[in-house]
């Protein structure tokens, strides 16, 4: 198997991905279908406002819940060469405040659906973080905070370039009410797992996986990424399908369980 080294980088990967398949279905969510085209269009948008109003910030959050605006958050953090730090707008506002200030996030997008959870947020953060909320339709209404619209092709501007050896992204488990420390992975770590899940089940372009786990869980980089760098489609079903998933499993192993 190839080594962490010789892997290319996530970044480098969903770019290449997204030149590949620009007309293959890149992520379901909701009402919104995305070929990798329109997605990469997005994600360059928040490129660009990185560039912009965040050029030193190393990591970036993006908080938000089940919508497209915060996937093409994710896409753009890692288009843009930046450590990506996931955050959940259902999290409570004290561990949310709390990973921000552990990680040193200097930039922070939100996706529209998550300004309930910002405003609770900000008042706990202890150091400043940069706000810009992602207007995925032109129908934010103006406010105290900077916004980029998702909508229409953006310019390309210079981003850093990730080596093997950079933080693609930081998890915090939340255990016991408490926040543990962070988890870092590098890209030199994801390359080796995100090739042998791809070889072993042949995921590529005529896929579609589900992402079921919220992206708080080190499991959703998995459900994300595997597709995205196999020009699969990724599939976001709602809050009540993953719910009827549960009860669905926990019945089938229930019966397991008798049958044995």
């Amino acid at each position: 198997m190839e080594d962490g080294q010789s892997m290319p980088t996530l970044q480098a990967w969903l770019q290449q991905s997204m030149a590949s398949h620009g007309h293959q279905d890149a992520l379901e969510c909701g009402d919104v279908r995305w070929s990798y085209q329109e997605l990469r269009e997005a994600a360059e948008r928040v490129v660009a406002s990185i560039d912009e109003h965040g050029r030193h910030a190393q990591t970036v959050g993006v908080l938000g819940y089940r919508s497209a605006a915060k996937y093409a958050g994710v896409a753009g953090v890692i288009l843009a060469g930046r450590t990506y730090l996931p955050l959940h707008a259902n999290l409570s506002a004290e561990h949310t405040a709390r990973m921000l200030t552990l990680s040193g996030c200097e930039l922070l997008f939100v996706s529209p659906e998550s300004l309930d959870a910002l405003e609770a947020v900000l008042p706990l953060l202890e150091r400043k973080v940069t706000v810009i909320l992602l207007d995925f339709d032109g129908t934010i209404e103006p406010n105290e905070y900077r916004t980029v619209s998702l909508q229409g092709r953006a310019p390309f501007v210079s981003r850093r370039t990730a080596t093997a050896e950079d933080v693609a992204y930081v998890l915090y488990n939340v255990s016991n009410s408490q926040v543990a420390t962070g988890v870092e992975m590098s890209h030199k770590h994801i390359g080796p797992y995100v090739r042998s899940i791809q070889t072993r089940y042949g995921i590529g372009p005529s896929d579609r996986c589900s992402q079921t786990l919220d992206l708080t869980f080190d499991g959703s980089v998995h459900d994300i990424f595997v597709a995205w760098t196999s020009g699969a489609c990724l599939h976001v079903p709602a809050k009540e399908c993953t719910i009827a998933r549960a009860s669905s499993l926990a019945v089938a192993a229930s019966s397991l369980a008798i049958a044995s």
